[in-house]
C-alpha cells in the first residue's frame, strides 16, 4: 500500500524504521491535510517473518531478513577460506556458518566435528618434544652412572648416582625406547612406550 496525500485529515497505521531500514515500531498516526509522512516511516504492510528474521525496508518495500551483523562468519573450510565480520542483512553464503568451531573440529555432515586429521600435526610435535626432552634427561643419568662407575670404590662417596646396575640397564632401555618410538610407522598413534620410571 503506498501513501496518497490528501485533502482531508487522515489515521493511517504508520510503520518506522532506523537509518539502516531496519523496523523498530508501529503507531496508528493522524496525517493531517496535505503533509506527508514523518522521515523514515511507511505504510507499507509488515512481512510475515520467520522465526529470526526481522523486517527491513529497502527498495521501497519490505524485506525479511535475517540480521546477522556485528556476528562472525566461519568459513566451513578452514584451510582455504577465511572468516569474516558480517556487516550486511541477510543470509550467510553456503560456504560460512555462525557456529563457532573448536580448534581441531572440521565441518563434516553440516556440523563441526573432531577430526583426528587436523589434531595430527600438534600430536606429532608435541609427541616429537615430549621424547626429545625426556630422552635428553635419561642420556645424563646415563652418563652421570658412567661416570661414577669410574671412580674407584675407595671414593665411592664422590659418587652422585645411586644406580644400581639392573637401574642402569632400565635407563638404557628407557634410551632405546625413546629412540625407536619416534621412528614407528604408526607414531604416534602407537603410543609410548613403557618406560623404568628412573627418570
Amino acid at each position: 500500500m503506498n501513501f496518497e496525500f490528501s485533502e482531508q485529515d487522515q489515521t493511517l497505521l504508520v510503520h518506522n524504521y532506523n537509518h539502516v531500514g531496519l523496523y523498530l515500531s508501529s503507531s496508528d498516526m493522524l496525517i493531517e491535510a496535505n503533509t506527508g509522512l514523518p522521515a523514515q516511516s511507511t505504510v507499507e504492510p509488515l512481512p510475515d517473518l520467520l522465526d529470526g528474521q526481522h523486517a527491513v525496508y529497502q527498495r521501497e518495500t519490505w524485506q525479511a531478513l535475517y540480521d546477522y551483523r556485528n556476528k562472525t562468519a566461519y568459513s566451513k573450510d578452514r584451510d582455504n577460506g577465511k572468516n569474516y565480520q558480517v556487516t550486511a542483512f541477510g543470509e550467510l553464503p553456503e560456504t560460512h556458518t555462525l557456529l563457532e568451531p573448536r580448534r581441531y573440529d572440521s565441518w563434516i555432515n553440516e556440523q563441526w566435528q573432531y577430526d583426528e586429521q587436523r589434531y595430527l600435526p600438534v600430536f606429532i610435535e608435541e609427541e616429537q618434544n615430549w621424547c626429545k626432552s625426556l630422552l635428553q634427561l635419561v642420556e645424563v643419568e646415563i652418563v652421570k652412572y658412567q661416570q661414577d662407575q669410574a671412580i674407584p670404590i675407595d671414593y665411592s662417596e664422590l659418587r652422585i648416582t645411586a644406580y644400581t646396575e639392573q637401574q642402569y640397564y632400565g635407563l638404557l632401555m628407557d634410551r632405546k625406547l625413546l629412540n625407536e618410538y619416534v621412528l614407528q610407522s604408526d607414531f604416534p598413534e602407537c603410543g609410548r612406550p613403557t618406560l623404568s620410571g628412573l627418570v
